[in-house]
């Protein structure tokens, strides 16, 4: 198998996205199992720059696999793209984000903290204004 740029970049997309979801989810594990933390969001970490940082890295994951591959996608091979497109569907728009973000509305509703968290917070990306 022959590397290239592009297969570089989209290993390099893919180790990221791993990173970011596996230290996304121990964030939370930890976070989640202090006694402290009962009845209360994560916002520190990751979670501190996105609402949902473990979706970011799936995310990117399935797109740096896409990337990875696509040099060597010919005919029919290249509707893959499907892939990366329908899981970021998913979790963007149907089963993943919205999903939590109604969950925690609901729960938070009245906390005045959790909603400067939202403000401030991106829901996937981290806010730059």
């Amino acid at each position: 198998m022959v590397f290239t740029t592009i297969s570089y970049i989209g290993l390099s997309i893919v180790l990221l996205g791993i990173g970011i979801e596996g230290i996304a989810d121990y964030q939370k594990f930890v976070f989640k199992n202090r006694s402290e933390s009962k009845n209360k969001w994560i916002s520190t970490g990751l979670w501190k720059y996105s609402r949902h940082p473990n979706y970011l890295g799936e995310i990117m994951m399935w797109v740096g696999v896409f990337i990875y591959r696509s040099f060597y996608l010919t005919g029919l091979a290249i509707f893959t793209v499907i892939s990366p497109i329908y899981i970021s569907f998913l979790l963007l728009f149907v089963s993943g984000i919205p999903t939590l973000e109604k969950k925690y509305d609901k729960r938070y509703i009245n906390d005045k903290e959790y909603v400067k968290y939202k403000e401030k917070t991106g829901i996937l990306l981290p806010k730059i204004f």
